[in-house]
């Protein structure tokens, strides 16, 4: 019974090492363009570029000479910059390296360089950013000026004596912190790089008057506006970011005068030029839905406040500050 038993051992033993030279040839070969995480596990390497070389060393040669900007890397759909970004790529978090034709780039990857180049690695990690999927955004919000218009024209005013004598005081300082809608959206050029537009409009950009004086035989002067502001900026940055670019203010400006201020309405309109400047941050970073907060400064280096132009010219220029909160979608 033991002979019997030892002799199945054998028998089986044979059989799996028959066997051994048909499983290992049922293994798949490595595939020229791509570098798995099975493989990077298995080449000791100090970085990407020294694990390309081992393993891949012709994704690293061009027409016969070492590539440099022939070739670009992509980390999670992001461009790195050339072959030698490689060189410092630690591979702790590096799931697979894959070569890819430019055409397969322009075509799939959100943001893409508009220079010439050969070939492209890609570079996909454990920590993938959703972020990089999406091109643009549209954001829609509200927030209150807390250095407005109404500032100021009533800065300005009070440069010229209105606040303390003649030819007229202060009834209302206006509403100096009015509520304003924001809309904007941005646009993926390159990677950390948009371009952004947006228009600010506020109901009530100002709204006061002034008293004349008894002896000017004169009674009130009621003023409202409406501001209408529009922005096309450069913005750099991830998860917060800056931009700067020229802005566009229209006023509609309405005003009454009399003492019973039961005439008609009279209004006019202005434009001027201006510099947009902001800080925004995106939570939470990678989501379709995201909340955008936003610290927005206006700088205008004139403007004239058109209701005071029949009696004294008063300017509209300066900064303005407007923090903002919105709800915005990536597509």
């Amino acid at each position: 019974m033991k002979r019997i038993t030892f002799a199945a051992l054998l028998f089986a033993a044979a059989a799996l090492s028959a066997c051994g030279p048909v499983a290992a040839g049922l293994r798949p070969a490595p595939r020229a363009d791509l570098i798995s995480r099975a493989e990077i596990e298995a080449t000791p390497a100090a970085d990407a570029h020294e694990l390309v070389q081992r393993l891949r060393a012709d994704w690293l040669i061009v027409d016969g000479q070492p590539a440099v900007d022939e070739v670009l890397v992509f980390v999670d759909g992001r461009l790195l910059g050339n072959v030698r970004s490689l060189r410092g790529l630690s591979l702790d978090r590096v799931g697979a390296l894959q070569l890819h034709s430019p055409n397969y780039v322009r075509e799939t990857f959100a943001r893409f360089p508009h220079r010439e180049f050969r070939m492209a690695i890609a570079v996909s990690t454990f920590t993938q950013a959703e972020e990089a999927r999406y091109r643009g955004s549209v954001s829609m919000g509200a927030g209150l000026s807390i250095r407005s218009l109404a500032h100021q024209v009533k800065a300005s005013a009070d440069d010229l004596g209105f606040s303390h004598h003649p030819p007229a005081n202060w009834a209302d300082r206006g509403r100096e912190m009015p509520v304003t809608v924001h809309l904007g959206a941005r646009y993926g050029l390159r990677p950390r790089l948009w371009l952004a537009g947006e228009v600010q409009h506020t109901p009530r950009a100002w709204y006061g008057g002034y008293r004349h004086p008894p002896d000017m035989g004169s009674g009130l002067l009621s003023v409202s506006a409406a501001s209408t502001e529009m922005a096309l900026q450069l913005s750099t940055g991830g998860m917060v970011r800056a931009t700067a670019g020229p802005a566009l203010r229209m006023v509609q400006w309405d005003w009454r005068s009399g003492e019973c201020q039961c005439e008609e309405p009279r209004s006019n309109s202005n434009t001027a030029l201006g510099l947009a400047v902001a800080v925004e941050a995106t939570v939470p970073r990678s989501s379709r839905f995201f909340l955008d907060i936003g610290f927005r400064g206006r700088y205008f280096p004139s403007q004239e406040a058109g209701p005071y132009r029949e009696f004294e010219s008063i300017g509209a220029r300066g900064l303005t500050f407007t923090p903002t909160l919105g709800l915005g979608v990536r597509f």
